[in-house]
């Protein structure tokens, strides 16, 4: 693979290429995977790169679509001041890797890691309480900026599923019904069956105006430099709707790596009702029906440990009797915000 993409890049950039780094980091997420790059031309050029290489299937979703990934970076940053990496090539054949790919600038910057988690260990963990703050503030001015994006100005609305009804909080619940379903694939699941009910018969009526939705609203897909962000990322999961998804995904897995793993927050990050306050000043609204959404998005959470544990089982990485998909910090959180049983005690691969 290394030599062959050596040929595609020095195709791209029109001279010979030697590659002086390859690294696929451990532990880079369920949805694709990560190369980075160091190469220098015949000149001399040096090139810092990232591929993002397609999931290989089976995988978390059914489908990935590269190409509106990129459309996705590429409109954002030609239409805000959001920091996304540059796009510099998409490559939809498979000659290279044997699924496609797509090359951005690599940028020095650290994320905060969820394995282990950032409330655990790291240099988040370590960093004084105001750079956790100046983390926390800054990361609440992005979401606000991306919301605060004209997505039919900048050409977003390729994000609309309009098979699951018009933009908006009833075309996102389609869509992730349609996924749960395909997920469950008819086998009983108590906790997301019964969250899938509630959140049907709890959908609000619309109030704020329809906006881009990032979808995987979390530190651990954003790229910090002096505490502050200089690269968004992971947009496979990106749609249209209310402002309130970002924020609530946001905002559950704050609970999720504090009170989920039964530890502290850390020190130098807000409550709640203070990100809440926050968000609302630098987007300059109320937010509404944050039940709603925060269920929503421990739902969504754990359809996807769901998914995630029946991989692990079908590569041998779990016991098919293991429950990790029915019993997990999701599902006993999710079952707790709407009084559902109780799918277990914590322990297990999951938590």
């Amino acid at each position: 693979m290394r030599s062959s993409f050596a040929s595609w890049l020095g195709h791209k950039v029109g001279t010979s290429v030697e590659i002086t780094q390859w690294e696929a980091p451990e532990g880079a997420g369920h949805s694709n995977e990560t190369i980075l790059v160091e190469a220098l031309t015949a000149t001399k050029e040096p090139l810092s790169l990232v591929v993002r290489v397609e999931a290989n299937l089976p995988a978390v979703f059914q489908r990935y679509d590269l190409g509106l990934q990129c459309t996705c970076m590429n409109r954002i940053a030609a239409h805000s001041a959001v920091p996304v990496p540059r796009v510099r090539w998409l490559e939809p054949a498979t000659l290279v890797f044997g699924r496609p790919f797509y090359v951005m600038d690599r940028i020095d910057g650290l994320v905060p890691t969820d394995r282990l988690p950032y409330t655990l260990s790291g240099w988040l963990f370590e960093a004084t309480v105001e750079q956790q703050r100046a983390l926390f503030d800054s990361s609440i001015d992005v979401l606000a900026a991306l919301h605060a994006i004209d997505w039919r100005k900048a050409g977003l609305d390729v994000l609309a599923r309009p098979e699951h009804g018009p933009a908006g909080i009833g075309q996102q619940l389609g869509w992730w019904m349609s996924f749960a379903k395909w997920v469950c694939a008819g086998r009983p699941q108590a906790t997301i069956d019964g969250a899938s009910s509630w959140l049907r018969d709890h959908v609000p009526e619309p109030s704020g105006p329809i906006v881009l939705n990032w979808g995987d609203a979390r530190f651990s897909n954003v790229m910090y430099r002096d505490f502050r962000p200089v690269a968004v990322l992971d947009w496979e999961m990106a749609m249209l709707g209310p402002a309130e998804v970002d924020v609530a995904y946001f905002l559950f897995f704050q609970k999720f790596f504090s009170q989920g793993l039964g530890v502290p927050d850390l020190a130098g990050f807000p409550s709640r009702d203070d990100a809440i306050a926050a968000y609302e000043r630098r987007a300059g609204r109320k937010l509404d029906d944050l039940l709603f959404y925060e269920v929503f998005a421990a739902w969504r959470n754990a359809t996807v440990m769901l998914r995630i544990a029946d991989l692990y089982e079908s590569r041998g990485l779990l016991s098919p009797d293991s429950g990790a998909g029915q019993n997990n910090i999701a599902t006993r959180m999710l079952a707790d915000m709407i009084g559902l049983p109780s799918p277990g005690e914590p322990g297990g691969p999951f938590g």
